[in-house]
Parts: C-alpha cells; structure tokens; sequence
C-alpha cells in the first residue's frame, strides 16, 4: 500500500509542481482519492462503499495543485471591494476538526493553510504556471522509510458537510512524533495490508486508538484497506514564518542602472579544465599555465604604478624593510567558471613592527548578520538591491607618514639599475597591518560627504535619508551593499562614487561574500546559498560520492568517547570550512559544527567520523538555501538550553534564533560559561543571551527608523525561566546567578521584550542546541526557511 502512495504522491507532485515540502499533504490527499476508487485487494470493491455502506460522491473532487479563489468572510469589507483571497491552491481535502470541512487551500506567499468550503477553482492553471518549480531530486523524503516515519492517525473524511468557517492552520504544525508511535503505528498497517488481502471478507484488523502529542483520535474498527486520512490539530497554532521555496528574480521591465564593461584587475583567461593555483612566484613561473600567470602580475604592476603606490628610496639600517610575496587566485563567475587569474603583490605584516611602521590597526566589517538584516529588509521593502566592488580598493587610503613602510621590490619585477633600493610606500598595500583601517577610514569620510551617516549599532552600516527617499550602504572591505527605495538615487551614488574610484563592479547583487543571491520580487523574498562552496567542501575531502544521510547529528551520537587520535591539520581544515557554511546559510548544522569547534586541538577519529557524517548530510542538500523577506519588519525570537550537556564540564548548550519579518537573520549554538545548577537557570541564561542578540538588532533597525517594533516576543519551551524573567523575586536559587544575566529582566521590566510560553515540539530552537531525530530536523529546517 505504502508503494501505491509512494507512486501517487510522485505523480501529483510532478503534475501540479507543488513543492515536494507538501509531501505530506499529498500523501493525505493520495490516501483520499483512493478510498474512492476500486480496490483489487477487496475484489474490486470502493473502500469508502464498504465502510459506510453506501457509494462516495465525486463531484466535489477538484485537481490537485490547481488555482483556488476562496471567499473572504469579513463584515467590514465595503460593497467594491474584493471576495476573493488570491495565491490559494487546492491541495486537500479534510477538516482541522470534525465540525469544520471543507477544501484544503495553501498560500505559498504566508505558508498558510486554509480550509473553506466556498471556493472557486481555476483547474486548468497550476501552481507551476504560476511560480517557477526548481527542478532536480528533492524528493528523497519520499521513501520507504521515510513514509513510514509519519504516525499520524488516518481516519475517513467527507466532504459533503456545508459549513461557512474558515480555518487557518500553520503548516506541519504536528510534524514532530515519536519514533515509538511510527514502528507501531506502520507494524500495525502492514499487518492490516496483509489481513485485507485475504478473501475471507471476516479478516478484518482493528487499529486501537493512538495518543498524540496534541490530543488522541479514536478510530472504529473496520476493513484494513481503507487508508484513514490524517487527523490536524488546531492547537497552539502559531503564525506563519516562511514563503514559497521557488524563487525567481523578475527583472521584466524593471529599470537598471548603468554598468561598466570594464573588466576586473587581473588578467582574463578561457582555459578548459582545472588549474592549481601556485603557492609562490617560483612555482607560478615553472607551471604549465606560467605565461598566463605572468600576464597577470603585469598587470598588477601596472595597476601599482598609476596608483603611486611606492617610491624607490635607499636603503637605511634604522628601516624595517619587511618582505613581500605573490598571492595567486582564480576568479569565478559562482558557477564553477573560470573568468579571470589574478596575482596580488602583498605585504608580510607579520614582520612590522608596532610604533615603527603601524600604530592603529581595528577597522569595522560588516557582521553576517548584518547582510542578513539588510537582505530581509531589501526583500520586504522591495527596495533595489546592488552590489558595488572598488578596484584595488587599498591603493586608494594614504598611509599615516608618521610611521612609513619599507618593503622590498617586487619579484620579478626589481627596476633595472635599482636593484639596491627599496620601495617606501604611499598607498595602504594589501597584507599591511593597518591597510583595512586606512581604508575604512578613506571610505567612510567620502560617504559622510555625500551625506551618509554610520550607524552607531554597526559602523559598517550608513544611511542616507530624506523625507521620501533612503539609501543604505553596507561595507565588507572592498565590497558594499547597497539597497534604495528609488532606482534615481542608486544611480547618483554610483556615478559620484565613480568619480573617487574606481569601480570593477555595479550590478544587482547575485553574489556577496560568497554566497550566491536570488529574488523573487513578487513574493518578496531573498533566498541566499552557498551550493558552489559546499560541493568544493565535499570535492576536497572526497566526500562528493558518499552516501546521503538525513540528519546531521543524530540524537544518539556521542560527543566524547576513547578514540584513536586524529590528523589535527585535516580537521582544522575541515571545522574552518564547515564552520564559516554554518555561520553564513545553514543554521541546520550549526550545532554539530560548534561541538566539534571544542575538539580543534585534539581530536580523534571519533570526531572526524561526526565531521564525515557532516558531509554525508551535505551530499543530499548542497544547494539548500536561506530565504528571507516576508510582509513587514517585525522582531520574534525563540531561545532554548540543554542542561549540562557536556558531560565534560556538565555546562549547558544554548541555542538561539531571530526571525525578521518571514526569515531568519541571526542564529547561534553555544556552550555557555557557566555552571547552572538547574534546567530553569539554563535557560534563564540562554534566554539573556538570546535577549541582548535581539536589542542589538532592534537598534539598528531602530536606526533605520523602524520604531515601532517592540515589545519583542521571545519564545521559551520552560516556564521557570519565564517566571525568573517577569518577576522580581530574590530567591536562594537565583541570586548565584552572575548580574549579566538578569540584563533579560531589565528588558521584560521595560516592555522591550516580553516572554511567551510555546511547546517544546514548537520550539524551533531546539535544534540548536542537541541533535534531534530526523523528523524533527526537518520540521525545523522547515521552519528556519531551509529550502
């Protein structure tokens, strides 16, 4: 029977181009219309006529995926004003209760469900001629074992009851079962598939009454094959939190800014296959593709030459005269190209010394949670979104003459007849100590000309505003940012910046910090994805063939254990990679990173095999990406804590998660610093953590002129901790605890947050801080907009 769902649900998948995350809902569907139809299991009999007795009635059936206009039920609505909600499709039949029925319609836009029983329907338009369908195996929950990891209760429905409610429901709100209830549950349809294949009509199976995690469904005993649709609860239902997981950026009759087809610094190359990217100027010279290796340095000589980047002065005893390499690269185009080779005369600051040749050397970047931030912001508002990049952007910033650099030439490339001197620099060369503050410093006075301002919240964030009009400027080094609500003020940022610098690129941003940027500009959303750099990881420690495996830290796998030591570099190399993939797109695996981050100086073979089975979860998903956006800037939080956890040190695990808008922008999973002495006082202290990541967020959207944000909800499984957060009370179990950590109370006491009760099953936080089994990672996935 599971073969047959299997089969239907593939094919309704395929014909209507309805997500594969609705399998579910599919399955339910699939298991409906075949209770409709004959069975040759019962000697071609309908199993809806031989439960009740009487034929099922058809013409309420509808095609599944197509369009659907419910009716807007709302008194207040004046006479001209639309009946009918839009972006609905019909992918059901059922009821969230049993008084309430009705068709099952879902919004991709608010990831909402919808039943009603006043629907028009559009059958011959489906939900892929309406949005694009990413094509590809995304379908691997769709097995065996994963069909039989659903527990939920199926139980014969009818549609004929005329009801006028309307029921909203959160979708895969029950997602998350016990293991136990799945192996029994399927134990017992397996022997009913068998009983019903019997002709003796008297074999017949009774499924005892189940009790779920939201109440309990009791279902009459009758013929085993007739395959009872699931059974949703309306409780704790919460608000939607995602949009549609196809995402295509419509840039139709959009205007577009001017861009140079200028190309960047380095020298451009069509060459087939793969090329190793030297470690020195000897190597470079010596490699098989050394002519297109020198062109490039050429070229970078160049470049320092009409910069004026050093001076030839003699050499004095009294001069630090540092050394200086060549750094190779490939450049991309973020599909596995090869555009360009590009060769980079750096400084080896390491040798400078401070007070002789570097005095201050911090300089703002931007945090990732930051581009997050500006990406939800720039989906929500439907502002333009460009990226800039500054060629040789260091060449740019003056160095301070009060402590001047000495380097040696150039090798390669020592002027003829100076052999003996040495070049004192002007210009801020890459590899110097204070090269990016000078920089900074260069870009930031120009801004603050041309009327931006720096954001006190995050100084790599400027702003720029009028009374209609708004520019923000987000800075990474050389790379910016920047979102506007008019396309007329990107394109006079862009040509009085092109009058200070020099611009390699200007265009909608698809690419930053190496992730890779796709809109959807109807629905409002930014999805962001590392695909390329993930199969790179998986290229590396060839790990691309290796078998997929579904989640990436199994609840039973164990952390600490007497293992063979292990190849320290490799590991290092491995956690660095996974680690910046985690802090970046994919919260998913954020929590068995930051474990294996405590095992960098010793790790053993155990901790590589949990890093390999990192990879194995990788293979099955490379291109998973974090969408962002949603219908308005709002601030929501959930915060969760495993209580000592390490059984190292038995401190406790925090795991944290802020929602703006639809999307998610921060995450964190961390071992906390201190010993709590109770389940409540650790989540007493991951809820203080969680607590100062979302003030620091609401300050800059604060700075933004988004004010009216607060009180900002913040979600907690455990209700101890709420009560040490709302009250001032002294008891002897609190007042140990370290005066940082009552910082959540200041908040609750001034309406800056307010703490909310949800269920441990609807905490999305709680994969952050163990591992879950596979159902409840993928409801979480789910939920964090992992598509």
């Amino acid at each position: 029977m599971n073969r047959i769902l299997m089969d239907m649900t593939r094919a309704m998948l395929d014909y209507s181009g309805i997500p594969h995350n609705l399998w579910v809902e599919t399955v339910i569907t699939a298991s409906y219309i075949r209770n409709r139809v004959p069975s040759s299991a019962i000697g071609n009999e309908i199993p809806y006529k031989r439960w009740y007795g009487e034929p099922p009635n058809l013409s309420h059936l509808r095609i599944f995926g197509c369009v659907a206009y419910p009716l807007i039920k709302d008194n207040r609505q004046g006479k001209l004003e639309v009946r009918a909600a839009s972006h609905y499709f019909m992918v059901g039949y059922g009821a969230s209760s049993e008084e309430v029925k009705g068709y099952k319609l879902w919004n991709p836009t608010h990831r909402k469900f919808l039943i009603s029983n006043d629907v028009d329907f559009v059958e011959n338009v489906m939900y892929k001629n309406r949005y694009s369908v990413q094509k590809g195996p995304k379908l691997e929950i769709l097995t065996n074992d994963a069909l039989q990891e659903t527990s939920r209760v199926m139980k014969s429905d009818n549609i004929e009851s005329h009801h006028d409610d309307i029921v909203e429901e959160e979708e895969n709100e029950d997602i998350v079962r016990q293991e136990e209830e799945v192996e029994d549950f399927y134990e017992r349809m397996d022997e009913t598939e068998n009983l019903g294949q019997d002709k003796n009509v008297k074999s017949q199976s009774k499924i005892a009454t189940r009790e779920h995690n939201q109440g309990h469904s009791e279902v009459r005993e009758g013929n085993s094959n007739i395959i009872r649709p699931v059974t949703r609860s309306q409780n704790n239902i919460v608000k939607s939190r995602l949009r549609d997981p196809n995402y295509v950026y419509d840039s139709v009759n959009r205007c577009s800014i001017d861009t140079d087809d200028e190309e960047e610094r380095g020298y451009s190359v069509k060459i087939q296959g793969e090329i190793k990217v030297p470690d020195s100027f000897s190597e470079a010279i010596k490699s098989e593709h050394s002519k297109d290796w020198i062109k490039a340095m050429e070229v970078e000589i160049t470049e320092h030459a009409k910069k004026g980047t050093w001076v030839l002065v003699e050499p004095d005893y009294n001069m630090n005269v540092i050394s200086g390499r060549w750094v190779y690269a490939i450049k991309g185009d973020g599909k596995g190209n090869i555009v360009k080779l590009k060769a980079r005369w750096v400084g080896r600051g390491f040798a400078q010394q401070h007070g002789i040749d570097y005095d201050e050397t911090f300089a703002p970047t931007s945090h990732l949670t930051s581009v997050r931030l500006l990406l939800s912001i720039a989906a929500i508002e439907n502002l333009e979104l460009y990226q800039l990049d500054v060629r040789t952007a260091f060449l740019n910033a003056k160095l301070d003459v009060k402590t001047p650099v000495y380097i040696e030439q150039p090798h390669g490339f020592v002027s003829k007849g100076s052999e003996n001197l040495v070049c004192r620099l002007q210009k801020a060369l890459y590899g110097l100590k204070q090269a990016p503050r000078a920089w900074y410093h260069t870009l930031k006075e120009w801004l603050v000309k041309e009327g931006f301002e720096a954001l006190k919240a995050d100084e790599s964030i400027y702003l720029k505003r009028t009374t209609t009009e708004y520019t923000i400027v987000l800075t990474h080094v050389d790379d910016m940012l920047v979102a506007s609500n008019t396309m007329s003020n990107m394109q006079s940022l862009v040509n009085h910046m092109k009058l200070e610098f020099e611009l390699s690129t200007v265009k909608p941003a698809e690419f930053f910090l190496g992730m890779r940027i796709t809109r959807d500009r109807n629905l409002r959303t930014i999805t962001i994805h590392q695909g390329q750099y993930v199969n790179e990881i998986l290229s590396q420690f060839k790990m691309s063939s290796a078998e997929y495996t579904r989640n990436p830290l199994p609840s039973h796998t164990k952390i600490y254990g007497n293992w063979d030591p292990f190849d320290r570099t490799l590991y290092q190399k491995l956690v660095g990679k996974l680690l910046y993939l985690a802090r970046c797109t994919r919260p998913d695996i954020a929590t068995v990173v930051n474990m294996m981050c405590q095992f960098t100086q010793n790790p053993t073979y155990g901790h590589w095999y949990i890093g390999k089975n990192v990879m194995r979860y990788l293979v099955g998903k490379p291109d998973v990406g974090l969408v962002l956006g949603g219908e308005c800037v709002n601030l929501e939080a959930y915060t969760d804590s495993t209580w000592a956890s390490d059984i190292g040190d038995r401190k406790s695990r925090s795991g944290g998660i802020v929602y703006v808008g639809n999307g998610v922008v921060s995450w964190y999973s961390t071992k906390q610093q201190v010993v709590a002495k109770s389940s409540s006082e650790a989540e007493y202290v991951a809820m203080s953590t969680l607590a100062s990541e979302v003030e620091w967020i609401r300050s800059i959207l604060h700075e933004l002129h988004y004010r009216n944000i607060t009180p900002i909800t913040i979600n907690t499984d455990n209700r101890g901790a709420r009560f040490m957060a709302e009250n001032q009370v002294s008891t002897s179990r609190a007042k140990h605890i370290d005066i940082q950590y009552h910082y959540v109370k200041h908040l609750v006491e001034l309406s800056r947050i307010r703490i909310q009760h949800v269920s441990t099953t609807k905490n999305v936080a709680d994969v952050l801080t163990k591992g879950v089994n596979d159902t409840k990672h993928t409801w979480c996935c789910w939920m964090m907009g992992l598509m």
